[in-house]
């Protein structure tokens, strides 16, 4: 995500290198720590279905996500301002994160919102997307699996927002403040 937005607002992919980065460390020390021991025992790792990475299909309907993510959220935006913006990085989640990520990016870029905003919409995108992704692990019904899977993604979002709060404690007291008048 981090590298698609810097393509777009290199000055977004800056404000957010504090949470990215230290939600991909958390990430990757928990994935360490409660990744599973290897069997040695005849597992078969199933075999993947090689795609085209040129196909127009794929093109074609992430340029349809992302023109309705660009207009759902500039309409959110304009009559529901910034809470808006961030049902919008929330729902989007559920679906993906690259359209809001350049939207937010594009934002960003226009002047036309926060640094610090885009980064909150973009990691509750992010959290939105993992919490959808677990869901789907749990139907799996390996539990062994769903739960590492769920912690890790857990202790990343902790940590991210956490980063957020240090690195700007008085926007989220803000954000903070608005919702207990809202």
């Amino acid at each position: 995500m981090l590298l698609l937005v810097a393509v777009v607002s290199p000055m977004l992919a800056i404000a957010a290198i504090p949470a990215f980065a230290a939600m991909m460390l958390a990430g990757f020390a928990s994935s360490l720590i409660l990744a599973p021991v290897p069997a040695t025992t005849g597992d078969h790792i199933a075999d993947s279905t090689y795609r085209n990475p040129f196909s127009i299909r794929p093109a074609l309907e992430f340029g349809v996500v992302f023109t309705v993510v660009l207009l759902v959220t500039r309409v959110a935006k304009r009559y529901m301002g910034y809470s808006g913006q961030m049902a919008v990085s929330a729902i989007s989640g559920l679906v993906d994160v690259d359209a809001i990520s350049l939207t937010l990016a594009g934002f960003v870029q226009a002047g036309t919102s926060a640094a610090r905003d885009a980064v909150i919409g973009l990691t509750l995108a992010a959290a939105v997307n993992a919490i959808f992704k677990s869901v789907v692990a749990q139907t799996s019904h390996q539990p062994a699996f769903y739960l590492r899977l769920m912690a890790g993604f857990a202790i990343m979002f902790a940590v991210g927002a956490a980063a957020i709060a240090i690195v700007d404690p008085t926007r989220v007291t803000e954000l903070v403040n608005q919702l207990h008048t809202n």
